[in-house]
């Protein structure tokens, strides 16, 4: 699963950029989980949300944490 769009304003503006490919969601891996259970997971999280993304940048990778509020 990878972010597709950041909206302007939202708590990922800045923090999340196009592209990003998501590891874990609240300390659940989503390597193999189907999209509607990642959503399950955001939707239950309440006012703060735990991700750990992988930015693919020219030939590295750099693993990022991100802790949103919501």
């Amino acid at each position: 699963m990878f972010v597709l769009q950041v909206f302007s304003g939202s708590p990922a503006d800045g923090r999340l950029q196009r592209g990003d490919v998501f590891v874990s969601i609240n300390n659940n891996d989503v390597s193999r989980m189907q999209q509607n259970q990642a959503e399950d997971i955001i939707r239950a999280a309440g006012s703060a949300l735990a991700l750990v993304i992988k930015r693919y940048r020219l030939r590295n990778v750099t693993p990022a944490s991100c802790y949103l509020s919501l």
